[in-house]
């Protein structure tokens, strides 16, 4: 295994966080869902299963899997679903970066880069990286 690849998950471990996932764990949800939307470490990307897990957290009233659900809609250019579920998730970081991100390329609102700065500089604030 070289050392700049991560390595794979076992199959039983994936096992074990869906059902952990599938009994209401939060952290199991969005993991999942993050793996899921990112894909690697064994795990093809499949937006479907990650909107699926992080639907499940926000309904449980995770406010960040809100942000990722926005940055999924993002992804599919369903700009005006993305903003709503950005702005439900506007306390977060994710929340703040798809909001800066809309606004910075004026999909879904008018483009204003003055509040994507803004949105930016809030979620760098709270750790966001991206």
């Amino acid at each position: 295994e070289s050392p700049d690849k991560s390595p794979l998950l076992d199959d039983d471990l994936i096992q074990y966080y869906q059902f952990l996932a599938d009994k209401g764990d939060l952290q199991a949800q969005l993991g999942l869902g993050q793996q899921y939307l990112m894909g690697g470490r064994g795990i093809d990307r499949n937006l479907k299963l990650a909107q699926f897990y992080f639907i499940s957290a926000a309904r449980a009233g995770n406010t960040n899997a809100y942000g990722y659900l926005g940055k999924i809609s993002m992804l599919l250019k369903e700009y005006e679903v993305a903003l709503k579920y950005f702005n439900t998730a506007a306390k977060e970081p994710m929340g703040l970066w798809g909001l800066g991100t809309l606004h910075y390329n004026g999909w879904g609102v008018k483009q204003d880069y003055a509040k994507a700065l803004t949105n930016f500089n809030l979620a760098a604030g709270q750790g966001h990286t991206e």
